[in-house]
């Protein structure tokens, strides 16, 4: 018998995939009510919404928010193109994330992006600004590949940089009226952000 707790994720209360733009699907996995705040849970490479099991099976957070987790293009449940372009774009990253705030109307969310997750919002943030977002948090992230003469930012991720309230890894929002709400997020450590409403 191994000491270890079993994996067991909590079954989505909804699932869905939305298609994007360049019709591409993406595979959507809900739990909380619609009408709390919500979370958008974005994975890295290599990855799929499992990966964010422990946040979204934690009901301590899902009773306070609607907690949202994708399979990116080309990972998981969503759809797998197989044009290199598909995949190279920022324009088609940020798409995704635009079709899944929107089809699944989520207002004012806040992406939370683990490694190249961090790297898809920025790719939002230069097509789309922050104005439809609630919040940004980046875990681990990488936000650009590396790659000579590759450039994915722009005004608008400097711009959503500065409108944050607090460089902490842990804490970064921007506040909005008297109304806020917290949330626990992290693996084994757990670390409070603030969501507005």
């Amino acid at each position: 018998m191994s000491d270890q707790p079993s994996f067991s994720p909590a079954a989505p209360e909804r699932m869905s995939r939305l298609s994007t733009p360049d019709g591409t699907r993406i595979a959507l996995y809900e739990w909380g009510d619609k009408d709390l705040p919500a979370i958008l849970l974005i994975h890295g490479i290599y990855q799929s919404a499992l990966n964010w099991h422990r946040q979204f099976s934690a009901v301590d957070l899902t009773s306070r928010y609607r907690v949202v987790a994708i399979d990116l293009r080309g990972h998981g449940a969503s759809d797998k193109p197989d044009s290199a372009d598909h995949y190279r774009e920022a324009q088609r990253w940020a798409d995704d994330i635009r079709t899944v705030i929107e089809q699944a109307e989520l207002r004012r969310p806040a992406l939370v992006g683990w490694s190249y997750g961090g790297r898809v919002i920025n790719d939002y943030l230069s097509v789309y600004g922050d104005r439809a977002l609630g919040g940004l948090v980046y875990v681990g992230a990488r936000t650009a590949t590396g790659i000579p003469g590759e450039t994915r930012h722009s005004e608008r991720v400097a711009q959503a940089s500065r409108n944050a309230k607090s460089e902490d890894p842990f804490c970064s929002s921007r506040e909005h009226g008297s109304s806020r709400g917290r949330a626990s997020m992290g693996n084994r450590r757990r670390s409070n952000w603030r969501l507005w409403r």
